[in-house]
C-alpha cells in the first residue's frame, strides 16, 4: 500500500565487492560496467531514506564472452625489387560492440609456409622481410587472448620484380703499348634499394665485336685483352 517514489543512492556490487555508486532519479538509478571475460554476478542495495527501507536485489548473473577480431596486413612497398627489405605490418582490431586492444601472438605465413612470429604492441606486428624473385602470398594470423579471439587477414600477394643494376668497366692500363696485356674488369652492382650480390655472365665488347664472355664471380668479371694499335672502346 506503499506510495511515493524513493530517493537517495544505490550501491552496486559485483559478488561482495562495489563498483560504483548512483543517485536515483525517479526511483531509477543506472552504472555503466565493463566486465571481464567470463561469469559475473551482479546486485543492487538501496540504502533506503526518510521514507523509504533499504533493500537489495537479486542476483543478476552476467556472461562475458571474448571480443571477436580481425587482422589486417599492409606492405610497405609493393612491387618491391629483389633483395629488397619490406615491412610487413599485421594490425589486430576488436570488432564493435566489443573493445579493448588485442594482445597476443601473430604468426606471418608466405604460403603455408611459417615466416616469423611476433608479440604484438598497441595491437599491431611489423615483420622484416626480404622476398625472393616472384609472387608471395603473405597472411597473418592473431592467435588469440583471454580477452579476444584468433583470427587471420586475407592474403597480400607481394610481387618482387628484379633489381635493376649498374655495370661498371675498368682497365688496368690505359693507355697501354701495342702486345700489351690489358685487364678489363666489369663490375655489376644492384641499384638501391635493391640488394644482393649479381650472378650470371658479362659479355665483353670492342665497338660491336663481341671479344668474350665470362661468368661472374662475387658480381665482378676480368678479362684479358691485347688490344691493337689504336682507339678501342670496350663495353
Amino acid at each position: 500500500p506503499g506510495t511515493g517514489t524513493p530517493t537517495g543512492a544505490v550501491t552496486f556490487f559485483e559478488g561482495d565487492t562495489p563498483v560504483g555508486t548512483k543517485n536515483l532519479a525517479g526511483g531509477a538509478a543506472a552504472l555503466t560496467v565493463r566486465p571481464t571475460v567470463g561469469p559475473h554476478h551482479y546486485t543492487a542495495q538501496y540504502g533506503g531514506a526518510a521514507a523509504f527501507e533499504a533493500a537489495a536485489t537479486a542476483a543478476v548473473d552476467q556472461q562475458v564472452a571474448p571480443t571477436p577480431t580481425t587482422v589486417s596486413l599492409s606492405s610497405s612497398t609493393n612491387p618491391s625489387v629483389s633483395g629488397q627489405a619490406v615491412t610487413l605490418r599485421a594490425v589486430t582490431k576488436a570488432v564493435a560492440p566489443g573493445t579493448g586492444v588485442a594482445a597476443g601472438t601473430v604468426d606471418l605465413y608466405d604460403g603455408e609456409q611459417l615466416v616469423a612470429t611476433k608479440v604484438q604492441a598497441n595491437g599491431s606486428a611489423a615483420f622484416s622481410v626480404r622476398p625472393s624473385l616472384g609472387s608471395h602470398n603473405y597472411w597473418a594470423a592473431f592467435g588469440g587472448s583471454a580477452s579476444h579471439l584468433p583470427a587471420a587477414s586475407t592474403a597480400l600477394v607481394q610481387v618482387v620484380t628484379p633489381t635493376p643494376t649498374i655495370t661498371t668497366l675498368t682497365s688496368s692500363v690505359d693507355p697501354a703499348a701495342f702486345g700489351q696485356a690489358v685487364t678489363v674488369k666489369a663490375v655489376v652492382r644492384a641499384v638501391a634499394p635493391g640488394a644482393g650480390v649479381a650472378t650470371g655472365t658479362v659479355d665483353l665488347y670492342d665497338g660491336e665485336l663481341l671479344v668474350a664472355t665470362k661468368a661472374l664471380t662475387n658480381g665482378a668479371a676480368a678479362f684479358v685483352v691485347k688490344p691493337t694499335v689504336g682507339a678501342h672502346l670496350f663495353s
